[in-house]
């Protein structure tokens, strides 16, 4: 039985990109003879990338889904926002950049086929600034204090997870939010593979220096063994605007 695939694409000022991420993916799922559904998550871009949305979904009213965000929350709580409304067997996060190729999905399900509950597809040589580059080394060492990671486990935001562990994730109840946290808190049964990765050619990534260093003291604050979260004041992890739900053919 082949799997079905959820893909989760968190949104925010790309609509340069958009449709030509949904057209690959439509044409290496198509070739591959593998049902999946996109789940696009606008974090309220400031730019087009709202009505690029809903024309591929005018298009391809069964394969997608389109949801809004009232304010911007940030990558992971946009990427949690769509794990939500996965619906099948396997889950894929990617960004929406072009800079993961859609065809290293396949060999990252090929791996998690070998008894993993998930895979990163890493680049071996990432085509990032070298302060995007230099936090993620940081994030990688923090992660290997705070959650226990082994050292010998790279990690990114493209990643293809079973639907069960998929189903914990979704249950926490913090307000900042990072998808590999939560998913090392809930299993160890995980690897990586290198993966190709393009050099960006449109656009600009959101990160900067700022967004690093608030990232690593939020890790600290959410996820060290400390709890410091206890004694921070809750807001929603999200809020939705609007939602234009996959069309199942009957």
């Amino acid at each position: 039985m082949k799997s079905k695939i959820s893909i989760v694409v968190p949104v925010y000022n790309s609509s340069l990109t958009l449709m030509s991420l949904f057209k690959e993916i439509y044409s290496e799922f198509l070739n591959k003879n593998k049902d999946f559904e996109v789940i696009f998550v606008n974090d309220s871009s400031k730019d087009e990338s709202l009505d690029v949305l809903n024309k591929i979904y005018s298009e391809y009213p069964d394969k997608t889904t389109v949801i809004s965000l009232k304010k911007n929350y940030g990558q992971q709580n946009a990427i949690l926002c769509g794990l939500r409304y996965c619906e099948h067997d396997l889950v894929v996060t990617m960004d929406d950049d072009l800079q993961n190729p859609v065809s290293e999905i396949f060999k990252m399900e090929e791996r998690l086929n070998q008894g993993f509950d998930a895979v990163y597809g890493v680049a071996k040589h990432k085509q990032h600034s070298l302060y995007r580059n230099l936090g993620s080394k940081l994030t990688n060492i923090t992660f290997n204090v705070l959650i226990g990671k082994p050292k010998h486990i790279k990690i990114g935001s493209f990643r293809v997870i079973r639907k069960n562990i998929i189903d914990e994730i979704i249950k926490t109840d913090k307000n900042f939010i990072y998808i590999s946290a939560l998913l090392f808190k809930r299993t160890r049964n995980i690897t990586y593979i290198d993966v190709s990765h393009r050099r960006r050619e449109v656009g600009k990534s959101n990160y900067n220096i700022r967004k690093l260093a608030r990232l690593y003291i939020n890790l600290v604050i959410y996820y060290s063994r400390l709890n410091f979260d206890t004694y921070i004041n809750k807001r929603p992890q999200y809020e939705i605007d609007f939602i234009k739900l996959r069309r199942k053919n009957s």
